[in-house]
């Protein structure tokens, strides 16, 4: 179990509390391993409904260095969906973002922006390349793509 700071909205910030919500097997046994070696590992799953505005900017300042656009399916991502289709992420069209971001140090950062069902493009205004939710995929079936020279 992980622990996720909430708030109520009801109440000042000194009374916040912590709220534990259960993570997948898989999961947590990352947590742990990353845990053990000294590390922190923080994660969020994002959910747009079809309803909601489908621009996603990024939870922090970062520097992006290397991208992998995996082609795949446009399998619905609603929860209900995901629940009983655990693969779901595994298997649908996605680009990747591997980076930096910074607080006191230089941290490892990672993005995924997933397709679904309707909503299959996927648009980089910082990279023209990237081309998602093709009818006729070609091969192979993931582009990479360096930002930087290091």
């Amino acid at each position: 179990m992980i622990g996720v700071i909430g708030d109520d909205g009801d109440q000042d910030t000194a009374s916040r509390v912590a709220k534990v919500s259960k993570n997948h097997v898989g999961v947590e046994a990352l947590l742990q391993s990353v845990k053990a070696k000294g590390n922190q590992l923080h994660y969020m799953v994002i959910y747009l409904s079809p309803g909601d505005y489908h621009r996603f900017h990024a939870p922090a300042i970062h520097t992006a260095n290397y991208r992998r656009h995996i082609v795949g399916y446009l399998s619905p991502v609603k929860p209900s969906y995901v629940n009983v289709h655990k693969d779901v992420f595994k298997h649908n069209e996605r680009v990747n973002i591997f980076g930096e971001w910074y607080g006191r140090d230089k941290n490892f950062f990672f993005l995924s922006y997933v397709g679904a069902l309707n909503v299959g493009s996927i648009v980089l205004d910082f990279d023209t390349d990237i081309v998602t939710n093709q009818t006729i995929n070609r091969r192979p079936y993931f582009y990479d793509k360096a930002y930087t020279s290091e």
